[in-house]
């Protein structure tokens, strides 16, 4: 059993580790992409492929018999679980909207450091709030040199405060938040449902709303984007969405929010490693030391 677990253990963090890659692939994916439509088309064509996606995996479990009569009456779904989804599918939106307008203007590299090493910081202190727990003396460490990553990495001193709005850094800081509180609200939501479920709702949720808010806008002349448009998002709702964002929030299911969150720190230097090959986005040395100082804080927060 012991060896069965370890191997578990491997192959869930091998797992991870691929999902971590495929987020970090996603920023170079995304300010490619939103240079050529709209944020709410973008995010819209994002979430519904996203959903589809999730067909042939229910397909491949009723093939293995995994919705036999035995494991069908194991599936419950709570009335508060689905406030949560609902809950989740609403951030979600926020989140995406926030992704792509500061893809807009900011750097790919800088705003995968940004959100992915804040996220894990803005989580534990959303953690901690809600459980009453105290902060041990590495975790108050590990949040105080977070913060001076984060102040390295958005450099506010650098430009005037119009300048650092419109260069998409404070829209990767909100975007940080927003992903943080995603993350607490899906632990609480697949603790009262299962994961897949969870995913699949959640991705289906988010297409329908994203769409009632944003209706009036125009969706015509789809035909006239580019095939990179239609790659790119593919990319963006299999890989970095079905894939990467189902393995993360099972992870937090399994972990707790906080821990997943920890993942991460994983994702910035596979983000300015893949910006910088492919777009030729040259990291500063604030923007490094930011990233380094942000990963040692989540890996005191974690270390336990």
């Amino acid at each position: 059993m012991e060896i069965v677990e370890k191997r578990n253990n491997i192959a869930f963090f091998l797992l991870m580790m691929s999902a971590m890659l495929f987020w970090g692939a996603s920023w170079v994916s995304g300010k490619l992409v939103a240079a050529t439509a709209p944020a709410h088309v973008i995010v819209f064509w994002r979430f519904l492929f996203s959903f589809l996606s999730f067909f042939p995996v229910y397909a491949g479990i009723a093939v293995t018999g995994g919705f036999r009569e035995k494991n069908i009456k194991h599936f419950s779904v709570s009335f508060h679980g689905i406030l949560w989804l609902i809950a989740s599918a609403l951030v979600l939106i926020i989140y995406n909207h926030l992704f792509f307008q500061g893809l807009k203007n900011g750097l790919a590299g800088k705003g995968g450091i940004i959100v992915t090493t804040l996220n894990p910081l803005f989580a534990l202190v959303l953690n901690r709030a809600i459980t009453k727990e105290p902060l041990l003396p590495s975790q108050k460490t590990g949040l105080f040199l977070g913060i001076a990553g984060g102040a390295l990495l958005i450099s506010p001193w650098k430009y005037s405060f119009s300048a650092v709005v419109s260069s998409g850094n404070l829209l990767f800081l909100a975007a940080a938040f927003a992903w943080a509180v995603l993350t607490v609200f899906s632990s609480k939501a697949q603790k009262q449902m299962p994961a897949l479920f969870y995913n699949a709702g959640l991705y289906g949720c988010a297409t329908v709303f994203n769409l009632l808010f944003f209706m009036e806008k125009n969706f015509t002349g789809l035909a006239a984007l580019p095939a990179g448009f239609w790659l790119n998002t593919l990319y963006l709702a299999v890989f970095a969405g079905s894939i990467g964002t189902g393995l993360y929030f099972l992870a937090a299911k399994r972990l707790g929010g906080g821990r997943a969150g920890s993942f991460t720190f994983l994702v910035p230097g596979f983000a300015v490693l893949l910006s910088w090959l492919l777009l030729k986005e040259v990291p500063e040395p604030s923007m490094i030391s930011g990233g380094v100082l942000a990963v040692t804080a989540v890996w005191l927060i974690n270390r336990r």
